[in-house]
């Protein structure tokens, strides 16, 4: 699991927000990248495997897998 950020606003020291993006990869290889609107990027870390649960572009949890 990968994780970034991209930073908008027009007027970056009044009005700036980052929004934070989790990349998943499925089983069959395929990635997609998902906004997080739950504040999970601290939470999570490449390699990560587990069950993320999604809604439409948002990912809203990740559960890890224990080994």
């Amino acid at each position: 699991m990968n994780h970034h950020h991209h930073q908008q606003g027009m007027h970056p020291i009044r009005s700036s927000r980052t929004d934070y993006y989790i990349t998943l990869e499925f089983d069959n290889g395929e990635r997609r990248e998902y906004l997080d609107v739950r504040n999970l990027y601290g939470l999570v870390a490449e390699g990560d495997e587990g069950y993320a649960a999604v809604q439409g572009d948002w990912i809203v949890a990740f559960e890890r897998n224990t080994r």
